[in-house]
């Protein structure tokens, strides 16, 4: 089942692209809750550095996340990063894997919560 306002966010990420509000090129993306991951897609296609997809269940990454990014040919690379579980442990994965990776001052660009209704 397919988020219904999944297609109002890309909607408005799109323009929010289009207009500079919300540059997504070369931005840090994190969806959580991501189900299908079309937000993430849509940034990815737009040239985001990285997007982390969050969803509780790994089941739902590996059967649905996963296979729509392989079907829209964004699946090489380390673009797309994969978490699954509480959103606690995401925070301590993210924090511990941010410290190792990134250099200080690197930060998430811009955000818009999964469950939020564009305006």
């Amino acid at each position: 089942k397919l988020w219904e306002c999944a297609i109002d966010l890309l909607h408005e990420i799109w323009r929010r692209q289009r207009d500079g509000t919300m540059p997504v090129r070369d931005a840090s993306v994190l969806e959580a809750g991501c189900g299908a991951g079309l937000p993430s897609l849509l940034a990815l296609r737009l040239g985001c550095r990285v997007a982390v997809l969050h969803d509780f269940n790994a089941e739902v990454l590996q059967c649905l996340t996963i296979p729509a990014l392989r079907l829209n040919g964004l699946e090489g690379g380390h673009r797309a990063r994969f978490f699954s579980g509480d959103w606690a442990r995401l925070s301590e994965l993210l924090l511990h894997k941010r410290e190792k990776e990134n250099p200080p001052g690197d930060s998430c660009e811009g955000a818009i919560p999964s469950r939020a209704r564009p305006p």
